[in-house]
Order: structure tokens, then sequence, then C-alpha cells
């Protein structure tokens, strides 16, 4: 008996196999974050990103913490100048400016790999001397960091950035800039690559 569908030829774009994959990362990384969190946190999941891990008690007179995490299954190596990496960014400085009374830290994770600049403008994946950077392991005087913040300050505005946040995002990154303040927004914005792993 043959099969009379043999022929059939399907329309492009209804392959959901992406999107769960991603759902199944992101659950396994909400199933971490839940087992490993302290008892003075608590976990808010689809709030401010993907999992937010909130403090529940402040001293008075200090800001109140919260930990923004995205979540991305990326099948591909990512750049500084990848529209993956630029427009979590803005999205974090469109936090800060919603919510200066809080402490924010901002996650990405991502199954991604850190890619080279072309052409090259460090000794190593920019990304990966940015996460390295916020440990505490890179230096902010080396040259690294100068092509850091070049690449930042003439990057493109990535689609579901506004205008407004990518100003700020300029005037973080551009030459002009303290040196402070740019540590700082290295920081808060380190792509991290992850097996469903701590960052």
């Amino acid at each position: 008996m043959s099969n009379g569908d043999s022929d059939f030829t399907a329309l492009p774009g209804h392959d959901a196999s992406a999107a769960i994959r991603g759902f199944f990362y992101q659950i396994n990384v909400t199933i971490m974050r839940w087992l490993e969190l302290p008892a003075e946190y608590r976990l808010e999941l689809e709030a401010g990103e993907d999992i937010d891990v909130v403090r529940e008690f402040f001293l008075p007179g200090h800001k109140r913490y919260r930990a923004l995490e995205q979540i991305k299954d990326l099948r591909k190596n990512i750049t500084l100048r990848s529209p993956e990496v630029l427009a979590p960014l803005g999205r974090f400085l469109a936090h800060q400016r919603s919510n200066p009374d809080f402490q924010l830290e901002f996650r990405y994770l991502t199954t991604a790999s850190a890619g080279r600049e072309r052409p090259p403008a460090c000794d190593e994946p920019l990304i990966t001397f940015w996460s390295e950077l916020r440990e505490g392991n890179r230096s902010p005087e080396s040259g690294c960091f100068r092509e850091l913040r070049t690449i930042l300050a003439g990057a493109a505005r990535p689609d579901g950035v506004t205008d407004e946040d990518w100003q700020a995002f300029h005037f973080s990154s551009r030459p002009r800039a303290t040196k402070r303040s740019l540590l700082l927004f290295a920081q808060c914005g380190g792509t991290s690559r992850s097996r469903i792993m701590r960052t």
C-alpha cells in the first residue's frame, strides 16, 4: 500500500522544534535556579525577564535587589556586534531607567558560543573578555576594554530597542564617558555560555 501524501510539499515556517527546545532549556534553568535559591530570596517568572531572583528583605536606606535573567537557546556563534547581545543590553538600560530605586543585576544566559570579532579586536572573543571582566579576571586598563567600548559605541540599534534606550546605551559606551561608568556597564551586561550551569 502506497503513501498517498509522499509527494506533499510542506510550507516553510511551521517547524516549532527551535521554540520547543528554547522552552525546555528555560524550564531546566528555572529548576536549577529554584534548587540553588537561598532562603531569603524568591523567584519570579516572566516578570522583568525570563527569571527574576528577588531578595525578600532589605535594610532601610538600601535599594531593593533584583537579578534579571534572560535565557536564550541559540545554535550559533555570537559576537559583541550580534543583535542577540545588543538587544538585551538595551532592555537592561530600560529596566534601570524604569526602576531607579532598585539594585539591578542583569544576566544573559545562552547556549551560543562566543565568536571572534572580524577583524580580530582582541586576543580572545570580546564576549569572553566581558564575562571575565565581570569576574575580576580582566583589567579595564587593557586594550581589549578599549576595543569593547569602541564596538559598543558604534553598534547599530537592534530591533525592539527604543531610540531613547539606545541613546543611553551610546552615552554609557562612548569614549568620553568615565572609565568607572563603562566598567559598571560591562559588569552589568556580560554574556556567558552555559549548559544549564550557574553563571
